[in-house]
């Protein structure tokens, strides 16, 4: 069984995106660094939301508040974050099955 994702409308979106790009880049050139982190979290954040509609996830808000939460302005953060929320996830994940072994499963 093959979950297939057709996206017929990406070469349109991609061309028109490729004439807006030196908008864009005098755009970028003139706001403060701040708008631009703003303006790359939130591009990051509405791909996610993209990508999870069309994977039609049963929680796509999921993928973006994923984005907003690892998101930095500081690129090393972003690692070091991201380090520690595997590390947290590891850790819930492992105290869950403690948890469930612990306790009898039967109604």
């Amino acid at each position: 069984m093959s979950i297939a994702v057709s996206l017929p409308s990406v070469g349109l979106w991609w061309g028109r995106l490729a004439r807006l790009r030196p908008l864009s880049l005098s755009l970028a050139l003139s706001l403060p660094p701040r708008w631009g982190f703003a303006a790359r979290v939130t591009v990051a954040a509405l791909a996610a939301m993209f990508v999870a509609f069309q994977l039609e996830l049963d929680t796509p808000y999921s993928a973006a508040v994923t984005v907003l939460i690892v998101a930095s302005p500081v690129h090393g953060m972003v690692w070091s974050k991201s380090l520690y929320r595997m590390a947290g996830t590891l850790v819930g994940a492992g105290a869950a099955i403690l948890l469930m072994g612990l306790f009898a499963q039967a109604p």
